[in-house]
Formats: structure tokens, sequence, C-alpha cells
């Protein structure tokens, strides 16, 4: 009988600092992201700036609908996205295009920068289809969209669904 308490004792024991251990540590962070990840608005701008932008259940354009847009109105609306706040990501994903609640004949300008340096400068137009652009991190540690001087002062840019990719 004392062999059984004892031994009783013993797994107990063992199974609090097993318990403890575990809580200390914490769970496994996987080394890799597990999947793509949408961005919302929030994800933009974190602690740099989202002028004039907003966030938007869903847009449209050119008839494909996206369940997770953004829209850049007026010149000069910026959106800014940190590549270290999600680590285990190695890209940005959108779909950049004019919304279809927009006005024939608008044209808008989207500036990329990478770090400070353009990279892209992309004219869409109402009616076009959306175009989507991958921008691998690499290095980098900020991106930057913003609606360039060309664009008409009622023109408004969909950012369609946001996706950080994982590596």
């Amino acid at each position: 009988m004392i062999t059984t308490i004892t031994l009783m004792r013993s797994l107990r024991i063992t199974a609090a600092l097993a318990l403890t251990t575990a809580t200390l540590l914490g769970a496994a962070r996987p080394a890799h992201a597990a999947g793509p990840r949408a961005l919302t608005l929030q994800d933009f701008s974190d602690t740099l700036e989202a002028d004039n932008a907003t966030g938007t259940p869903d847009g449209t354009v050119s008839g494909v609908r996206f369940t997770h847009a953004i829209l850049l109105h007026t010149h000069g609306a910026t959106m800014s996205y940190f590549t270290h706040k999600f680590p285990g990501y190695v890209a940005l994903s959108f779909v950049v295009g004019v919304p279809d609640s927009g006005t024939a004949g608008d044209t808008c300008e989207l500036l990329l920068t990478v770090d400070g340096k353009q990279v892209k400068d992309l004219t869409k137009s109402y009616g076009q289809v959306g175009i989507k652009l991958v921008v691998p991190f690499g290095h980098a540690s900020l991106i930057k969209l913003t609606v360039g001087e060309k664009t008409a002062p009622s023109c408004y840019l969909t950012i369609g669904d946001p996706m950080a990719l994982p590596g």
C-alpha cells in the first residue's frame, strides 16, 4: 500500500510539472505561415498611415466581386503595409482596379513603393478588368500604395482581396 501511494503521488507531481512547463513555454509556433491571410484596412494602417482609405465588406471591379476590399479615394490616398507585421509571410497580393460604382471615363493612377523606392506606376480606367499584383517582401520593411497625381478628382481605386502570402 505504501508503494501505491508513493507511485500515485509521483505521477501527480510529474503531471503537474508537465502542465506547468507547457503553460510557461506556450504552444509551439510554426516556422511558416499556415496559409494566405486576408488583410483588412487595419492591417495597413498599423502605425504609419491610411489616409483617404475606407474598408468595405465587398467591392466589384468590371463585374468581379471581391470578398474583402479597400477603397482608395482622391489624389494622395495612401496605405502602408509593414512586412514584419505577420512573420512567416513572404509577399503581398491584391487586385487593383476602378470600382463598378465609378464614372465612365474615370482614370486612376496607383503608385507602388517599397522602402521609399517607386517600383510600379499603374494606370487603370473605369470598365477595365482589375490587375493582380504580387509584391515579394525580400528585405523590404515597408510597402506603400498611393493614388497618384494622374487620377481624376472623382476616381476611386479598389484594392480587392488583399492577402499576405506564406513562404
